[in-house]
């Protein structure tokens, strides 16, 4: 069975299309199926609502892309020493987003 029968099937028992694919590769990922299971349950409202938490970050944060976040242009820059980079910033963003997605899904659901 390809990975793509593996996916349908376990869109058949269940579980919905994000788990579905996830778990078709879980072989490859190290982790267990639960696991999988678990990690994908949230994004089961479809890659619309990832392309929402993409957008919703990108306009707090002003970009998707590592190097423009660090203000590199891409020729020859260095990567500036940890503690100047805004990783940290940009993290508890993306937390925040997540959260705020996470509330509207579940307040819908």
């Amino acid at each position: 069975m390809d990975r793509s029968e593996q996916a349908a099937e376990c869109h058949g028992h269940g579980y919905n299309c994000a788990q579905a694919v996830l778990l078709a590769f879980v072989d490859k990922t190290g982790l267990a199926h639960d696991q999988c299971a678990r990690l994908t349950a949230g994004l089961g409202g479809g890659v619309g609502q990832l392309r929402e938490l993409a957008e919703r970050f990108e306009r707090d944060a002003g970009s998707l892309r590592c190097g423009e976040l660090l203000n590199l242009s891409g020729r020859g820059d260095t990567m500036p020493p940890l503690e100047q980079r805004p990783c940290d910033r940009l993290i508890r963003e993306a937390v925040r987003c997540l959260e705020e997605a996470l509330d509207v899904y579940n307040r819908d659901a």
